[in-house]
């Protein structure tokens, strides 16, 4: 089965909130172009949509944001 190339971007700042409370503004991207992965050959009729999800990437672009606190 042919390789994969997958961009991933993770931006995080830092907040500080007081004294002794700090947090984390903070947003992800996994599979930024959204790269589907190639089709697994099962025999010589017939493949499955998708490759090995140990291998590739199955999900398509995930994004995350959000706030951490530490207090």
């Amino acid at each position: 089965m042919p390789g994969a190339f997958y961009l991933d971007a993770n931006v995080s700042y830092k907040l500080a909130l007081g004294d002794s409370t700090s947090g984390d503004l903070f947003f992800s991207v996994k599979n930024m172009f959204n790269k589907n992965p190639p089709p697994a050959v099962t025999n010589f009729y017939s493949t499955i949509s998708t490759g090995s999800s140990a291998l590739y990437d199955t999900l398509g672009a995930v994004y995350r944001a959000g706030i951490r606190f530490k207090m």
